[in-house]
């Protein structure tokens, strides 16, 4: 029960007045970022460091304008100053059920070195388990002629980046006061440091500046730049975030800054495109760029050609709500006859999923 007893929760609360009469998300979505595994308290500071970024993108309404009055209910972190027992996404979901939490999302990693310098490596971890949630809203549903056709998240379990740590970063960062707590934001002498616990009250994305109360110091927190490098680390978390929380503008925001990275690894890459994709599709805005784009990554991957004829099932939908051409209509349909006829082998024998996109057809 250590990890219960050590663990930080860190609430994103709303300072925005309610008006209208539209319903917010009714569920908490909650992350849990344990302590990365390394040496001394690097691997503390690194997590400490990212966790501040996550909870930062955090918010319940978009801001300042919110024409349509969206609520994206509420988001919580869970952190933890120890590391995972066992680094394994089989762990990660393990200790996401002990604490009693029922995170939808774990990120977790660890930090090593690495010829003359130290990596961190980071994972994620997605669950499927039932969690009381009312709405699945990383599911995405079309529906015509009377039938569904469904598709979940591309990968629950994902290797989702590493970072080379910035020599200064390796010298500051394996002491455990590491992040000092300043009582302005333009710094001056410190007035204490982080510890095992603290907790979120502000932040600053441009200047890099987050507000904490730890060890009952109140204060502000520079987030260093952790490498040299762009990091998609962050962002993608974020992005996946805000899928599970319906702010699909804001995860399309994040995961395009995962894709302007240049140091994205396809894997990743591949399932930015149909997250990013998916989030435009659930704004009525077309996603196809995006699924194409993830089908010249990898066009044997079953996901990929699922969310293909999702977008163009989308696409013949919004046709038909349109009212465009019957010919526009035969065109879509016949593009995603093609894709099923092209990629069936790459589906179970008598699928029941493509039983039914025929079906709607």
């Amino acid at each position: 029960m250590k990890y219960l007893a050590r663990c930080l929760v860190m609430m994103f609360v709303a300072v925005l007045p309610m008006t209208g009469a539209v319903a917010a998300n009714p569920d908490q979505i909650t992350v849990l970022i344990p302590a990365f595994a390394g040496p001394d308290h690097l691997g503390q500071n690194v997590a400490t460091v990212l966790n501040l970024r996550i909870w930062s993108t955090f918010r319940q309404k978009p801001w300042p304008e919110n024409p349509r009055n969206l609520d994206f209910g509420r988001g919580l972190v869970i952190w933890s100053p120890e590391p995972l027992d066992r680094l394994s996404h089989r762990e990660a979901e393990r200790q996401a059920k002990h604490i009693g939490t029922l995170a939808q999302i774990i990120m977790w990693g660890k930090v090593f070195p690495y010829g003359d310098g130290v990596v961190v490596q980071a994972y994620l971890t997605i669950p499927k388990y039932r969690d009381f949630r009312e709405k699945r809203l990383e599911v995405w549903t079309i529906e015509r002629k009377g039938r569904t056709i469904s598709v979940d998240m591309p990968r629950r379990r994902l290797e989702i980046g590493s970072i080379v740590l910035a020599r200064d970063i390796i010298e500051r960062y394996t002491l455990p006061s590491a992040l000092k707590i300043y009582e302005k934001r333009k710094g001056g002498s410190p007035i204490g440091a982080i510890g095992d616990r603290f907790t979120g009250i502000q932040f600053e994305p441009q200047r890099g500046l987050a507000k904490v109360i730890s060890n009952d110091v109140l204060g502000w927190v520079r987030l260093p730049k952790l490498s040299e490098k762009p990091t998609e680390i962050s962002n993608f978390v974020a992005g996946a975030v805000r899928i599970f929380r319906g702010d699909w503008q804001g995860a399309v925001s994040s995961m395009r800054r995962v894709l302007q990275n240049k140091n994205t690894r396809a894997s990743l890459r591949l399932s930015t495109h149909l997250l990013a994709g998916m989030a435009m599709e659930r704004m009525d805005q077309s996603g196809r760029p995006h699924f194409r784009a993830a089908f010249r990554i990898n066009p044997l991957d079953r996901s990929t050609i699922q969310y293909l004829i999702m977008g163009e099932m989308s696409e013949l939908v919004r046709s038909e709500l349109q009212s465009r051409s019957g010919a526009d209509l035969e065109k879509t349909s016949r593009r995603i006859e093609e894709l099923i006829n092209s990629n069936s082998r790459l589906f179970p024998p008598e699928s029941v999923w493509l039983a039914t996109v025929r079906a709607m057809l």
